[in-house]
């Protein structure tokens, strides 16, 4: 139990820059777009590869690695911030934003599997996601204030802060429980 409450707090923390980068990525595409369908591209391309997330799903529990997989995602999702925070020019937005997606991906169906777990699913899931909605309308709500105060630096500095620290707590803390997160 201590296990899966570690991984809601900290994916439910994840949340509030997640709603972050999805706004403040917006509002820096609206401002900076060359054109109407760079636009489009840099606001559904991201979604485009929540397609793979079968895959991923399928691989993480083939080689019964979850973890790895929920982490692989986390960090390497996070590091795609970097580019942008150095240089925040509309092309290294545009490539941090799918390709941080695209990598957020791998860890996605993992997480949401080990947030269920096997007993009382219909619980663990309902309160994690909760919790989660609840921080990332939080961090829609004061998204543009954010931007307008300190900017894309400011918020891609923090944002990858919050996934950084979130993320080496599950790496170092959760340990699965096999009990109730088997396939």
């Amino acid at each position: 139990m201590r296990g899966w409450l570690l991984l809601v707090a900290c994916s439910s923390l994840a949340a509030f820059p997640g709603a972050l980068l999805t706004a403040v990525y917006t509002f820096y595409a609206v401002e900076e777009s060359p054109s109407w369908l760079a636009l489009s591209a840099i606001i559904v391309l991201p979604s485009f590869f929540a397609a793979f997330s079968k895959l991923w799903g399928f691989l993480a529990d083939r080689f019964e690695a979850r973890k790895l997989f929920i982490l692989l995602g986390w960090f390497s999702s996070a590091l795609a911030l970097i580019p942008p925070l150095l240089e925040p020019r509309f092309e290294t937005v545009f490539v941090s934003r799918v390709v941080g997606s695209a990598l957020w991906s791998v860890g996605a169906p993992a997480l949401t599997a080990e947030v269920m777990g096997v007993k009382k699913q219909g619980t663990r899931l309902g309160v994690g996601r909760s919790l989660s909605n609840a921080v990332y309308l939080a961090g829609v709500a004061c998204a543009g204030a954010l931007y307008d105060v300190i900017g894309i630096r400011g918020v891609l500095a923090g944002c990858l802060a919050i996934y950084m620290v979130a993320g080496s707590a599950v790496a170092i803390a959760y340990k699965p429980d096999r009990g109730g997160s088997a396939r």
